[in-house]
């Protein structure tokens, strides 16, 4: 197997023409109950099943070429629940989920075990203030990597998380996507390179509050293919009657964008980061 690349076209050549010293490491494959276990590139806090070289160029022994993906369960992604619950002076409840495979699984399994009480407690307080300067815990944070996948969960608090403005009460959901695409810059006079893939699945259930259930602006659903139709970034908005959800599904494979489709990928990182696609307004019952 080899380090890289991801990319197909930057494969193609080395799957091709497979050279002795491109594909550096030796795993072992074994087959348990119709699951593909890969030897000798995790550690003890990996599920089994799982693998580092995960979309990877490989060789078998016999000479074939081919990409190395891990049954579905194993593939590496972080998938995140945020339950937020408001009331009428604009004060939040958050409970969030992160639930994780792969080699997320791993890399957190081996955090946790490793913590001393000390970094767990300032790792509780760096979420906490990534979520809102002012929020605080509500319990402990609670961690479960004994079962696969990985679970973290924490509440919080957040005092003033929505701004009460007479009859109005408005706030910005808890996810952005401003930052996918990293375009970095204006312009361009070579090609954008994405050397790896992005892969996540998000949701938000915002519980309006009992005196403002009147929705008079909140994001829409809104789907993007910034990667020449390969790659996904799809919002689904949902107005149930006591509650707004969101679904954030992101599929990016990893890519080479040209000069020429710049200016769309621009474009669409304009509308990740315009404030329509988070800001939520409120008002209260009865009242026009």
């Amino acid at each position: 197997v080899a380090a890289g690349p991801e990319h197909p076209r930057l494969q193609q050549a080395h799957l091709d023409f497979p050279a002795r010293g491109f594909f550096a490491e030796i795993l072992v494959r074994v087959k348990v109950g119709g699951q593909e276990i890969w030897l000798n590139d995790v550690d003890q806090y990996a599920a089994l099943g799982s693998c580092s070289h995960e979309r990877k160029p490989a060789l078998r022994l016999n000479g074939k070429p081919f990409v190395l993906l891990p049954d579905e369960p194993y593939r590496t992604r972080t998938e995140r629940l945020y339950d937020l619950s408001l009331d009428d002076n604009g004060a939040a409840v958050f409970t969030i989920t992160e639930t994780m495979y792969g080699m997320d699984y791993a890399a957190a399994n081996k955090k946790f075990a490793e913590q001393t009480p000390e970094e767990r407690r300032r790792y509780h307080q760096t979420i906490l203030a990534n979520l809102a300067q002012s929020a605080r815990a509500e319990g402990a944070l609670v961690t479960d990597f004994e079962s696969y996948p990985g679970r973290v969960t924490y509440r919080a608090v957040v005092p003033g998380y929505a701004v009460l403005d007479g009859d109005r009460l408005y706030f910005q959901l808890p996810l952005t996507l401003g930052s996918l695409l990293r375009p970095h810059a204006d312009s361009r006079q070579q090609g954008l390179y994405w050397p790896e893939a992005q892969d996540f699945w998000s949701e938000i259930r915002v519980r309006l509050p009992v005196n403002f259930t009147q929705v008079r602006l909140r994001p829409q659903s809104l789907e993007l293919e910034p990667a020449d139709g390969k790659g996904r970034i799809a919002v689904e908005a949902k107005e149930e009657k006591v509650a707004l959800v969101y679904t954030y599904k992101v599929s990016l494979p990893p890519a080479i964008i040209p000069v020429s489709e710049y200016d769309r990928l621009l474009e669409m990182n304009r509308q990740l980061n315009h404030p329509d696609l988070r800001t939520v307004l409120l008002h209260r019952n009865g009242r026009q």
